[in-house]
């Protein structure tokens, strides 16, 4: 059975995705479960390795033991906050919720999860850093083939969408899981496109329309014009949008090649939560 993930940072808990993942398990009526990942410590070989050969024994058993002390704290105060997450989970009606800690690096847990994941959710800002993508955000996109709630503001019911629309095979498959595997099914539902060429983008609006009229779902199109990110989070101010729906590219450890230059903007400047699609 399809599961909402949500993935826990115990340095930084994220108790907005914690909400998040409790509101839509209820409404997709599906199992809610919290991942944590402990990294694995650094063998003494490694150590010697980035500290160099003559490196004293006794100060990379020390490092060892150190590093050692702080992941078995990390497990602990982890517990705790799964265990905290998963009865306010149940708390709040959630009729399945269980927790899960791993050792191991997070991107290979995640693969392992991905036929069972319905959606995943993690906070989407970094070591506290206002427009810094959080090095997690990046794992969940290269590791998962699915849709990713990456939240970055208090929980708000999403009564509204809005999807950015280019025309690309990536914004295409958006549409067709907004239609064949809709999340948020009562949202109202906007797609937009930005562009010098109001013509073109009409054009290319019109048969979004169609799309979702033969689907028998509502949409409103809309052509902008400006800079791209600006005219998406100002149409977003101007219409209470309470969501952004957007694609992600294919698996690659460069950031920029990740995201693409557009989306990075777009990630590290939203003020507003934003739906990633694999």
């Amino acid at each position: 059975m399809e599961k909402i993930l949500v993935c826990v940072d115990v340095l930084e808990p994220c108790r907005e995705s914690l909400h998040y993942g409790v509101y839509l398990a209820k409404k997709l009526d599906l199992p809610l479960m919290f991942l944590y990942t402990i990294e694995p410590n650094f063998t003494n070989a490694e150590l010697a390795c980035s500290f160099g050969i003559g490196a004293s024994g006794c100060v990379i058993e020390d490092l060892v033991e150190e590093q050692s002390q702080k992941n078995e704290n990390l497990c602990k105060k982890g517990q705790r906050i799964l265990e905290e997450f998963c009865a306010y989970a149940k708390e709040q009606g959630v009729k399945e919720c269980f927790s899960v800690q791993r050792d191991g690096d997070l991107e290979e847990v995640l693969k392992e999860y991905n036929d069972q994941i319905r959606l995943a959710i993690a906070g989407l800002k970094g070591g506290g850093k206002k427009n810094k993508i959080g090095i997690h955000t990046e794992e969940l996109v290269r590791a998962l083939n699915v849709p990713i709630l990456l939240v970055n503001s208090a929980f708000k019911e999403i009564k509204s969408v809005m999807m950015a629309y280019d025309g690309s095979n990536l914004a295409k498959k958006a549409i067709e899981q907004a239609i064949k595997r809709p999340i948020f099914k009562e949202a109202k539902r906007y797609v937009v496109n930005v562009s010098k060429d109001e013509k073109a983008s009409c054009e290319l609006l019109a048969q979004v329309s169609q799309i979702f009229k033969e689907a028998n779902l509502n949409v409103q199109t809309q052509y902008l014009n400006g800079e791209i990110t600006q005219a998406l989070f100002d149409f977003g101010e101007q219409n209470d949008i309470d969501l952004l729906i957007m694609g992600a590219y294919s698996h690659h450890w460069l950031k920029s090649i990740l995201f693409g230059s557009l989306t990075n903007d777009i990630l590290t400047k939203a003020k507003k939560p934003l739906l990633l699609i694999r």
